[in-house]
């Protein structure tokens, strides 16, 4: 047990020491998505599945990440962080206990893995709360940047825990939560007291249903069954009617008039619907391509992760010498090159493999902030928290939803059947041309955010 003596500290100093732990339990937290990504293999030989359906213990948990962050931002509104935080625990550990223990049904192990998700919502959602209501200033910046290249970190961190416990057991990769408990003593009595506020009402109902709608899209990308997408319509429809007549709206209809606000979160959409592809499909390419096992699969990617990190860690000083526009084109190039260069020479070299992996994963932490900024300049200041939130959302939303058609293209013998590069075999043919696919997606969402800052610089000037 960590402990530290927080008697004689003022709250700030007690914050600033309580982050970086509270970072910890979200690298811990965060780890779990990059190394079930890397066991996807593992999990698809265990169940007898194909990767599209694999990929469901990536896609749900990443829908649930990005729901449950907007739960825990409102909720820390008016309920003390400990409390949350003792919550998000429970949630993280309930979730890693059930998926360790009942690893036999693969149906178990997705809902595991949305609980896992969803407690460590909390620690993100939470240490970002901290930073913004006890920080100021440059302190401030210093930490959210700390912020981003944890996150990249952990990513690193994940791929070779993944890679490592795939030799012995990838159900074990539930039990790595618990290391968590370690730092949880020291967090609360750190943790500043905080008094309950008066109850502010969450939108249960609309929550809910904007949950079901964009799961339904979900599973319609990822069985293109017709069914799903009437349902699909059909929720939206009745989503609409709801925040319309709704005045307290977790979501209100004035953001959805807001057409700056919706081109905004297209090209934030368009940007990051790719972002979980490289990792995912790594671990398949290299067992089939080079004939590997996963832990020398977590070694070509880690490089890629340590990048980022670094990356996350500078991209502020970056960002002020050459401006927003340019960080977005910046880390747009960064991906496309990354991806074509994977791409183009599947069947060369793992080094060249492990370089395109370093573009690509430079290319998020250099374009996160402006992406943000991007969406969040668009709204009004009493909108900005809700905003933020509905980033957070559109971000994970657009992962899982990437992961899922892209995992579902592959299982189509279309794909392969377009053989650029005179490639060996159609599986090699079909990731090939999975991530061009992704490189063109990524360019028209630049293309996009071009179009939609030049139309909104022309209506600033005529106005």
């Amino acid at each position: 047990m960590i402990t530290t003596n927080s008697k004689s500290l003022s709250t700030e100093e007690k914050v600033k020491k309580v982050i970086p732990l509270m970072m910890v339990l979200f690298v811990i937290a965060s780890l779990l998505t990059k190394a079930f990504e890397i066991v996807s293999p593992s999990i698809a030989n265990t169940f007898q599945i194909d990767a599209s359906t694999a990929s469901l213990t990536v896609t749900f948990s990443t829908l649930g990440l990005g729901i449950a962050a907007i739960v825990f931002g409102s909720l820390s509104d008016f309920l003390p962080i400990k409390k949350l935080l003792y919550i998000g625990m429970s949630v993280f550990l309930i979730g890693s206990i059930l998926g360790f223990v009942l690893q036999q049904s693969f149906i178990v192990v997705v809902i595991s893995r949305i609980l896992q998700s969803i407690g460590a919502a909390s620690m993100s959602s939470l240490c970002l709360v901290l930073i913004n209501r006890y920080l100021e200033g440059n302190t401030r910046l210093k930490y959210l940047g700390f912020f981003t290249a944890m996150f990249q970190l952990s990513s690193a961190i994940g791929v070779v825990l993944g890679g490592y416990i795939s030799k012995i057991s990838w159900p074990f990769i539930f039990l790595v939560p618990f290391i968590s408990l370690v730092f949880l003593p020291s967090i609360i009595k750190l943790l500043p007291d905080e008094e309950s506020k008066e109850a502010k009402k969450i939108d249960v109902v609309g929550l809910t249903l904007f949950s079901i709608l964009v799961s339904s899209l979900l599973i319609f990308f990822n069985q293109l069954n017709v069914v799903y997408l009437f349902v699909t319509i059909l929720l939206l429809i009745v989503f609409f009617i709801y925040i319309n007549k709704k005045e307290d709206a977790f979501i209100d209809i004035s953001f959805f008039k807001n057409h700056k606000f919706l081109s905004a979160l297209f090209v934030e959409f368009s940007l990051y619907f790719s972002f979980l592809i490289l990792s995912f499909t790594f671990g398949f390419v290299l067992n089939t391509v080079y004939g590997i096992e996963l832990s020398r699969v977590s070694w070509v990617l880690f490089p890629s992760f340590i990048a980022a990190t670094f990356m996350g860690m500078v991209s502020g000083k970056i960002n002020d010498k050459i401006g927003k526009n340019a960080m977005i084109h910046l880390g747009s190039a960064s991906l496309i090159i990354g991806l074509v260069i994977n791409a183009l020479f599947i069947e060369e070299s793992l080094l060249i493999l492990s370089i395109g992996a370093i573009f690509f994963a430079m290319g998020y932490p250099l374009m996160y902030s402006s992406v943000v900024d991007n969406v969040v300049s668009t709204l009004e200041p009493s909108q900005v928290g809700r905003g933020l939130g509905f980033v957070d959302l559109t971000m994970k939303t657009s992962q899982a939803i990437g992961l899922a058609l892209y995992s579902n293209l592959l299982k189509s013998s279309a794909l392969n059947k377009l053989n650029l590069f005179n490639l060996e075999s159609a599986e090699v043919v079909s990731y090939s041309n999975i991530w061009l696919i992704a490189a063109l997606v990524v360019f028209l969402g630049l293309i996009t955010y071009r179009l939609t800052s030049e139309h909104a610089q022309k209506v600033a000037v005529n106005h």
